[in-house]
């Protein structure tokens, strides 16, 4: 039953048809690689039992259904991509318990809802990918709480309301791409404390006001 497999790598094959049940019976797996293949079906709940989990590598398949609540049982996880599938449905907020969480990579997608607050939780988050979704409401003000985040891009989705003030606390920034919602209001003065940034895209949104002069400290920005 390869119960002591800690690493499986099948990444850029032809794999077809679901993630099968019985993988819940690899209890020592740690990095599995199934990304650029052609996997479809739901992520099963099972996947929850695998509890030694470092990465999770699903990207570039055809998976369909929401991220099961199961995915809070991965404490140890690192690194987390599941971008170009098909996944719907809300980003449950039992991602939020996972604390050890560096990358996360849900991009081009069908997620649809809020970011949940619970993402607030993440302190380790350096890359925090969701462009390209269906995502809506405001950014929440927990998004200032991953202070250790390095990239940023919520664009392409229906986020609306303003930028919130406490963008300004992710001060180890280098792009923040909002461009492509329906975000309002001014652009923040607080967007001149990011003085990492090298790349600020809020094009294609309903921003109003004045470029704020505090924009005259980003002094890394190149476009």
């Amino acid at each position: 039953m390869l119960r002591s497999l800690s690493n499986l790598k099948l990444s850029y094959n032809n794999f077809i048809g679901p993630i099968p049940t019985s993988i819940g019976n690899l209890i020592n797996l740690s990095i599995p690689y199934l990304n650029n293949n052609k996997l479809s079906g739901s992520i099963s709940k099972e996947t929850g039992l695998l509890r030694s989990l470092f990465d999770l590598e699903l990207s570039e398949n055809n998976f369909i259904g929401p991220i099961p609540a199961s995915i809070g049982n991965f404490l140890n996880l690192s690194f987390l991509s599941l971008y170009n599938n098909k996944l719907s449905n809300s980003i449950p907020k039992e991602i939020g318990l996972l604390r050890s969480l560096s990358d996360l990579e849900l991009s081009n997608n069908n997620f649809t809802g809020p970011i949940p607050t619970s993402m607030g939780n993440l302190t380790n988050l350096s890359v925090f990918y969701l462009y390209n979704n269906k995502l809506s409401s405001s950014i929440p003000q927990e998004i200032g709480l991953l202070r250790s985040l390095s990239y940023l891009d919520l664009s392409e989705n229906k986020f609306t309301g303003p930028i919130p003030t406490s963008i300004g606390n992710l001060v180890n920034l280098i792009p923040l791409h909002l461009h492509i919602n329906i975000l309002s209001g001014s652009i923040l003065e607080e967007i001149g404390m990011l003085r990492f940034l090298s790349n600020l895209k809020l094009s294609y949104n309903n921003l109003t006001s004045l470029i704020p002069t505090s924009i005259g400290n980003l002094i890394n920005l190149l476009s």
